[in-house]
């Protein structure tokens, strides 16, 4: 077992690889471009209806403006053939590469100290420690308890602070293991501090897999803790 990662009662803490549908894939890159596009189409048409869906149970974080808008980039440039796009993370904000994943809720990105492993990524590493509204979540805290559904995986707790630790596993046995932690988001350099609001993310410390140089990923799932359900956005 890694020395910073000790479960509840004691009991051993272990990575199981769960066959999860998702966006990773092997197939040509045209194939995956091509698939890519049509779920930006139909994430775009399901968030502008449900924008205009006045019944529809509102995101878990409070949004200051109607909606923001993100640009969607190619990933090719950092190494994937998945789209990406910028986020900025903490206080003052850093923006940072994340790979989008319809398939998959929890994001996560790589943070440092690194404790066991990050691989190379575009953007310098996020660092809690200078952010001044980062926080980790313990064990007692609402979002810990989602984790089991958010990734199929149970979370473990860090003996000494009893910290909330998560472990995101991929059908290709990619994953990332690291503390679930919450601060502020900035959708986009250009809407200001009116587009911020608080953001629960999982802050990577072993993050193994075909993730090319992004900092991390941006699930997109159903769940309650994926990205679409803590904001209300509009991708162009």
């Amino acid at each position: 077992m890694d020395p910073w990662i000790k479960s509840a009662g004691n009991t051993d803490t272990r990575l199981e690889i769960f066959p999860q549908v998702h966006s990773w894939d092997h197939s040509p890159l045209a194939e995956i471009l091509t698939r890519d596009q049509q779920r930006v189409e139909s994430l775009r048409h399901r968030i502008v209806m449900g924008g205009n869906n006045k019944s529809q149970t509102p995101p878990l974080l409070p949004t200051n403006t109607g909606s923001s808008s993100i640009p969607l980039t190619s990933g090719l440039s950092i190494g994937s053939g998945n789209y990406y796009v910028k986020l900025g993370i903490g206080s003052p904000a850093k923006y940072h590469a994340m790979l989008m994943d319809t398939g998959s809720s929890l994001s996560w990105m790589q943070c440092k100290p690194c404790v066991i492993y990050c691989h190379s990524q575009a953007d310098p590493v996020f660092d809690p420690s200078a952010s001044s509204t980062y926080s980790k979540l313990s064990c007692a805290t609402p979002e810990c308890s989602s984790l089991k559904a958010a990734t199929l995986n149970d979370p473990a707790c860090e003996a000494d602070s009893n910290a909330c630790i998560y472990t995101a596993s991929y059908g290709d046995a990619s994953y990332s293991i690291g503390y679930l932690g919450k601060d502020v988001l900035n959708l986009s350099p250009a809407a200001g501090s009116g587009s911020q609001q608080r953001f629960t993310f999982g802050c990577g410390q072993d993050n193994q897999g075909l993730f090319g140089r992004a900092a991390g990923i941006l699930g997109l799932a159903r769940d309650k803790l994926s990205f679409l359900s803590q904001a209300y956005i509009h991708l162009d």
